[in-house]
């Protein structure tokens, strides 16, 4: 027996590809319900999505309203962290910089122009090694989590949640534990909700949407914080930017 969609083999019996999570033709048969006579009251539909456009079938609109879908994050090939890290950390080297070498000797009378030089040669010496040591920590952390982690996400009408798994938790099982909430089994919820610390964006806070289309990427950034929104199809990125776009308005695009 082999999967339609991947063409992976699949175990009799079986109700998900174990290669790409899509249910098998087994499973869609004994779980698709059977047509109802017109006489008969027919069951309640799905939410449908208050946004112009659809997704693909790889992020799904469950029974309780809300989109889920789940992204592989490759740290070396996509290492949008370790670029953001380095962004935050230079801001901050250049306001200390500001305040040591101009803003300090400025208001004290003792500005000088070959002080100002040496400071910025140790600010400098001080970042290169800071920016090392950054460098040598995300190696490790790469090596240690395999290069690489599943990231599950949740959109509604009030927030964008990202949630990173755990180590042993494959993106595969995400994509099964998802298509079986998107069929009203709420018993995979225990596999979605054994996460790390849940990252929520509301609406409401956002200030700026920035687009990275390259490494499949959306920033949504409150004002301290910033949350990142991983979508691998071109289709399902459209969708996704658009769905969080129009329900924030005030936000800066990029």
């Amino acid at each position: 027996m082999y999967c339609e969609n991947c063409g992976a083999p699949i175990e009799q019996g079986a109700k998900f590809c174990g290669s790409c999570g899509k249910p098998t033709a087994t499973q869609t048969t004994v779980e698709r319900p059977q047509p109802q006579p017109q006489s008969q009251p027919q069951p309640a539909a799905r939410p449908a999505p208050s946004n112009a456009g659809e997704p693909t079938a790889r992020v799904q609109l469950c029974p309780d309203g809300k989109y889920r879908w789940s992204y592989e994050v490759n740290l070396w090939r996509n290492p949008s962290i370790f670029l953001d890290l380095m962004k935050v950390f230079g801001v901050i080297m250049l306001g200390m910089w500001l305040l040591v070498a101009i803003i300090v000797p400025l208001f004290d009378g003792h500005l000088r122009w070959h002080r100002v030089v040496d400071t910025s040669g140790t600010f400098i010496g001080v970042l290169i090694a800071v920016l090392v040591l950054f460098l040598i920590g995300y190696v490790i952390t790469g090596f240690v989590s395999g290069g690489r982690y599943a990231a599950y996400f949740v959109m509604d009408e009030e927030t964008i949640t990202h949630q990173q798994m755990d180590k042993g938790v494959k993106r595969t099982q995400l994509i099964a534990a998802i298509n079986m909430m998107a069929d009203d089994d709420m018993g995979s919820a225990a596999l979605l909700a054994a996460a790390h610390s849940p990252f929520i964006t509301p609406y409401r806070r956002v200030r700026k949407i920035k687009t990275h289309r390259r490494r499949h990427l959306i920033k949504v950034d409150e004002l301290l914080t910033k949350n990142r929104i991983y979508v691998e199809d071109p289709e399902d990125y459209e969708f996704v930017l658009r769905y969080i776009s129009e329900r924030c308005p005030k936000a800066k695009k990029k």
